[in-house]
């Protein structure tokens, strides 16, 4: 969220400026949350999605409503899980090291069992996945 949030100040606008759902992991609440978000007065022009599953509900929902993605509404996810190169439009999305977050965590844990002194910020390096999900509205 810390990224986002420094994201939207760089381009003038403030977290509260614009609609946040905040629903389960699944694919069923992505789509949900999506239609809703598509019912607000000013619906949006884009997603944010904080992971692939939300996300491809969301491109779902946009199916479902006739909504074209990316010409009408951009969404992006975040973990890069294989679905997310399969979808239609494939998803735009940012790829983590999953294997050296785990090794990280269990670190961590292993650790706080031993009673040693913890290290609780930690930067893992990120990659942006560009794919067919995003680009300018129409």
């Amino acid at each position: 969220m810390a990224g986002i949030r420094e994201a939207l100040a760089g381009a003038g606008l403030a977290m509260d400026d614009l609609p946040l759902i905040e629903v389960p992991c699944t694919r069923e609440d992505g789509y949900h949350a999506a239609k809703n978000l598509m019912l607000l007065d000013e619906p949006p022009t884009a997603l944010v999605t904080l992971s692939d599953i939300l996300a491809v509900g969301a491109i779902d929902a946009m199916h479902d409503l006739g909504i074209d993605i990316p010409g009408q509404i951009s969404i992006t996810g975040f973990d890069d899980q294989p679905e997310a190169a399969w979808v239609r439009p494939r998803l735009t999305t940012v790829r983590q090291p999953i294997i050296a977050k785990g090794r990280v965590a269990g670190d961590f844990l292993i650790s706080a069992i031993r009673g040693e002194t913890q290290h609780p910020h930690q930067v893992l390096h990120t990659v942006l996945i560009i794919r067919e999900s995003t680009g300018p509205i129409r």
